[in-house]
């Protein structure tokens, strides 16, 4: 009983995602296995997410500057981030976009994150939004994207750093 109550609260509170009888992710949208959003740690472990603007999060939860890969959803190209004193330090493109996909509170963090992608520019992101119009969110064309995007990253970030039960 003690074990399903303690797996119960670590649910309540996303710090793990179980799928049926398995673990999917961890810390709201971190995956448990490999994606196309890829976080390379400067010790040479990759984390996953399930969406790239989750991404943006991993740096400020972890403490650690983070080199971040993703791909456009629309043009398939590659993306790729340096994040550090969070603060993104170099871009690849330049231009990058996002898409903050709304939470309703309830819903499994990692289908939301699935559904808050990068994108290579602001007409990528135009295209999926208007092919996409039940789906509610905040766009953050590029240059939104390093002021809000990496202030809300750096705000959940934070919050995730003291649920595991750090100070910062």
């Amino acid at each position: 009983y003690r074990l399903t109550s303690a797996l119960d609260d670590l649910i309540y509170r996303r710090l793990v995602d179980v799928d049926g009888e398995r673990f999917t992710g961890f810390l709201g949208g971190l995956a448990l296995f490999p994606t196309q959003h890829r976080a390379l740690l400067p010790s040479g472990i990759s984390l996953y997410a399930h969406g790239g603007m989750e991404l943006l999060t991993i740096e400020s939860t972890l403490l650690k500057p983070v080199t971040v890969q993703s791909r456009c959803p629309v043009t398939e190209l590659p993306l790729k981030l340096v994040i550090a004193n969070e603060e993104i330090v170099e871009a690849s493109p330049i231009g990058i976009a996002g898409f903050l996909c709304d939470w309703d509170g309830q819903e499994r963090l990692a289908e939301v994150a699935a559904r808050s992608p990068l994108f290579v520019d602001n007409r990528a992101l135009d295209y999926w939004v208007s092919k996409r119009p039940e789906l509610r969110g905040t766009e953050l064309p590029a240059e939104l994207l390093l002021w809000m995007g990496m202030e809300a990253a750096k705000r959940i970030g934070h919050l995730r750093f003291k649920l595991i039960g750090h100070d910062g």
